[in-house]
């Protein structure tokens, strides 16, 4: 369910029950064929919104409304996308040298043990 609210005036309007949406997303990750280290991430929506034409709109023809909401969803759709898609990729990067880290750790533990036994044998 989807609430809206808002001052006094929004809240009688009763909007929650003039408005509807629906929202998909789909992501994509592709690795390169001809080099296996690199991939990319793409990402496809679609929102698709529904509300009763309210006044003073009623007086606007639908065709304006229609262009103008598209406009102002479209650019807020991608401009949440953009947001989306950064934090993915510094969450992936804070990943990776974590991982990277943990790995040189694990190595660096092994080697000390390794190095130790034998110091420790002869």
């Amino acid at each position: 369910n989807c609430v809206i609210e808002g001052s006094e005036v929004i809240e009688q309007m009763g909007l929650d029950s003039r408005f509807d949406f629906e929202a998909s997303s789909e992501m994509r990750w592709t690795t390169h064929h001809h080099d296996h280290q690199q991939a990319s991430v793409s990402m496809e929506g679609s929102l698709k919104v529904w509300c009763e034409k309210l006044p003073p709109f009623q007086l606007m023809p639908t065709r304006v409304l229609q262009s103008t909401s598209n406009l102002v969803l479209k650019a807020a759709v991608k401009t949440i996308s953009k947001m989306f898609m950064n934090n993915l990729m510094a969450d992936y990067e804070r990943w990776v040298i974590h991982s990277l880290l943990l790995s040189s750790f694990i190595f660096i533990y092994f080697s000390f043990v390794c190095l130790f036994r034998l110091f420790v044998s002869d």
